[in-house]
């Protein structure tokens, strides 16, 4: 079996943010306040109709070397999230929680389940959706630096970003040979492959994004491949309906965005990100 993964499962991100939902005067004298969030990128085609994920627990770990728990599910079950739903931005509240002030440079994150859909609707398909539960692939958790380190002052709310690489985590088994899977058929199985090395997390409070739109001969086009590199990550995400797109939690600097039309070919640009501002990288390809 040959492994596919560029241009079939570009899943770029499973991001989670810690942001406020609660007013000053709401949070406990002594602490700060950060909230659960779940975002992700979407899929480059139409085979998959969910990929969900079981999160357990997140935890952060302070100057003293203590993890503190800002949430964990309750002991009957996890809460899931279909990563689908929530695209280039789009976060689903997970949780808030109260935590002391001070600096955390570490988190950890539990997951205890992984599925992904494949639609029996489409063209190839049976009419009914093929399930591969990759639970048994997960580690117990995952542990990874925060980078810049999270900042939780007294009183105010704090963001934290988790940014999961499935792009190189998720990965088809299939038969044919070359880059592209044309039907439902083709695919036999999917493997995941997730590391602390493919967890990305950052301080949002202290990054910033980049956004743009992406026209090609004068049209918008959707589920366009965009890449960007930033702290030894590779990042990845899809052009919408309206042929825009974003990434978050990037820290200030100069990059270079890359896009791969519907025909293969590769067009880059420059964009500087300044302090927590968005850089704007715009393409015109014709």
């Amino acid at each position: 079996m040959k492994k596919v993964m560029k241009y079939v499962f570009m899943l770029a991100v499973l991001t989670t943010a810690f942001i406020s939902c609660k007013n000053e005067e709401e949070i406990p004298d002594g602490k700060g306040e950060v909230g659960v969030k779940l975002t992700d990128a979407s899929f480059p085609f139409g085979f998959v109709s969910e990929a969900n994920v079981g999160v357990t627990k997140v935890e952060l770990k302070n100057a003293d070397g203590e993890y503190v728990t800002v949430f964990e599910a309750s002991s009957s079950a996890s809460t899931t999230y279909n990563l689908l739903e929530y695209t280039n931005g789009a976060t689903a509240t997970v949780e808030t929680s109260d935590i002391a002030p001070g600096v955390y440079s570490r988190a950890r994150i539990t997951f205890d389940a992984v599925s992904v859909h494949m639609n029996g609707n489409i063209d190839g398909g049976n009419g009914d959706d093929t399930v591969f539960d990759l639970s048994e692939d997960l580690s117990s958790s995952y542990e990874v630096s925060i980078d810049p380190a999270l900042e939780v002052e007294e009183g105010e709310h704090s963001d934290v970003l988790f940014d999961i690489d499935a792009n190189s985590a998720f990965s088809f088994n299939t038969s044919i040979i070359g880059e592209f899977i044309h039907m439902i058929t083709e695919i036999s199985g999917c493997s995941l492959t997730l590391s602390e090395q493919s967890i990305r997390v950052c301080d949002l409070d202290q990054t910033g994004a980049i956004s743009g739109k992406v026209t090609v001969s004068g049209d918008t086009e959707e589920n366009l491949l965009v890449q960007v590199n930033a702290n030894g990550h590779t990042l990845t995400t899809h052009t919408k309906s309206d042929a825009t797109y974003t990434f978050i939690g990037i820290k200030g600097g100069d990059y270079t965005v890359k896009v791969t039309t519907s025909d293969n070919q590769v067009h880059q640009s420059s964009v500087t990100v300044t302090g927590t501002e968005t850089g704007t990288c715009d393409f015109t390809i014709l």
